[in-house]
């Protein structure tokens, strides 16, 4: 189990996120959180075979970590939170972890 608000307020959030919105990190990235899983969104990287190898190789290293493309064709990756536990500490640094993998640098001033 993830909890939401600090899970958003660690990466710099300044208000309450709703489950219908997104926080943007990093220029071009964003992520959603809900009780069960986070999913990074990775906007302007396309599915191109070098960037599609980047994304599998960071998820082959961080444990529990999915990749897959969405509907508009833009790449992203999704980790699942399945105990009932809170998992927040974990799962952000999953996140941050994923993102340190593909060369993203999280910038604070994004929150």
């Amino acid at each position: 189990m993830i909890d939401t608000d600090n899970f958003y307020k660690s990466l710099g959030a300044l208000r309450q996120i709703g489950p219908d919105e997104q926080l943007m990190i990093a220029e071009g990235l964003r992520v959603a959180c809900e009780v069960h899983q986070w999913t990074l969104f990775l906007e302007q990287v396309m599915n191109t075979e070098d960037r599609l190898q980047a994304l599998f190789n960071s998820a082959r290293k961080v444990k529990q970590v999915i990749p897959l493309s969405t509907r508009s064709g833009w790449l992203a990756i999704r980790c699942p939170s399945v105990v009932p536990e809170d998992e927040t500490a974990v799962s952000l640094a999953k996140l941050r972890q994923v993102v340190e993998e593909l060369g993203i640098s999280i910038d604070s001033s994004y929150g």
